[in-house]
């Protein structure tokens, strides 16, 4: 007799992060992605989707939730868990121009990620592209840590 073992991937970031490895493509280079054990229509899997904010599955937002997960590890269980998010997603910006600008290349509807900072007053249109594009990822990155936390019910 054969038993399953359900594991709950929300009991914590380190469990949740425990659904993810990295696989190899036929060409050698390496990618993210959940572990073939876990179901399509699972609550992690909905959460995934979630994350990529109706973009297709792709490399940079798995990367993504994998460095989130692993960074709200680095926190004690008294952190300010708001505040933390927003720490999370300043480090997790990306400084370097070629970066950023491969980040928009990707998927240039990421484009509306400045736009909304810049409707919402938090980026100016005088600033410099470069720093358009990092607080758009910024915001990027801020959204997808919320949706993590409020997952792991560390926020609200």
């Amino acid at each position: 007799m054969t038993t399953s073992t359900t594991v709950d991937y929300f009991l914590t970031a380190a469990t949740m992060r425990s659904a993810f490895t990295t696989k190899e493509r036929g060409d050698g280079s390496t990618f993210t992605a959940c572990k073939d054990d876990i179901v399509i229509d699972s609550d992690l899997k909905t959460l995934i989707r979630e994350c990529h904010d109706d973009e297709l599955p792709n490399d940079w937002r798995y990367e993504m939730i994998v460095s989130i997960l692993d960074s709200i590890t680095e926190y004690d269980s008294d952190t300010e868990w708001s505040d933390a998010a927003y720490e999370i997603a300043d480090n997790l910006t990306e400084m370097s121009t070629y970066m950023l600008f491969q980040w928009y290349a990707d998927n240039s509807s990421r484009i509306d990620y400045v736009n909304t900072g810049i409707d919402e007053g938090m980026i100016s249109k005088e600033m410099l592209i470069t720093n358009q594009l990092m607080a758009g990822q910024y915001l990027c990155i801020q959204q997808m840590t919320f949706k993590i936390m409020s997952a792991l019910g560390l926020i609200d």
